[in-house]
């Protein structure tokens, strides 16, 4: 028994003979009836580009939920960050007007931490975010505790108070308004409205002092 039959025997037949009319060697077809011609090649490339396409978009739609878990985990953490932070100053603000405006920023902050913990939990993963979200939100809340501590220590606390709110209340109101985009939640737009709002109050105080 040469090996050509040998294969075919343990094949349970499956393997079928094929001369070369050239040579006069036996070789094999391979299954479904491909032979080693530029139409198996088409038909197996065909197939290779199909299964890297299905990868990518895989790996496109892996990136794209953890980027929104990311985002959605930075939105919360951020504010309720902030309002720790703002409550921890706000007794040493000493220009009045701003005190009240720092009031008014605690009011947004509680509506919105009321809120959207709703929004928060219908993004699966998002309370635990990534690592890199996690590692940001805890960096800018330590950011903004030490930059307020030396601040009231030397007693320039209110404009400085007053420029990093007009920033963060803008973050905030940027990051709501791209996570209604890609969630397509209408309830997060009256939240962007307040923090543009308040924002551009912190611009006045800043530019009448």
């Amino acid at each position: 028994m040469d090996n050509a039959d040998y294969l075919n025997q343990i094949s349970g037949g499956k393997l079928d003979k094929k001369v070369n009319p050239k040579t006069g060697k036996v070789g094999f077809q391979l299954p479904f009836g491909l032979g080693l011609n530029h139409k198996t090649f088409i038909i197996l490339g065909a197939i290779l580009v199909a299964v890297v396409g299905l990868i990518a978009m895989m790996m496109v739609a892996q990136q794209a939920t953890s980027r929104l878990k990311g985002l959605a985990y930075s939105v919360g953490m951020r504010s309720i960050n902030l309002n720790e932070v703002v409550g921890k100053y706000h007794s040493s603000i000493k220009n009045s007007n701003l005190k009240s405006l720092s009031n008014d920023l605690k009011t947004v902050l509680a509506n919105f931490n009321r809120d959207y913990p709703a929004v928060w939990a219908s993004i699966q993963g998002a309370g635990d975010g990534t690592a890199e979200a996690v590692d940001t939100e805890e960096s800018v809340k330590l950011s903004l505790d030490n930059a307020f501590t030396s601040a009231s220590m030397n007693a320039i606390l209110d404009r400085n108070f007053a420029l990093e709110m007009s920033y963060q209340a803008e973050y905030m109101a940027l990051r709501i308004h791209e996570l209604q985009e890609q969630t397509e939640n209408a309830s997060l737009q009256a939240s962007y409205d307040e923090f543009m709002t308040i924002k551009q109050r912190f611009d006045d105080w800043i530019a009448t002092h």
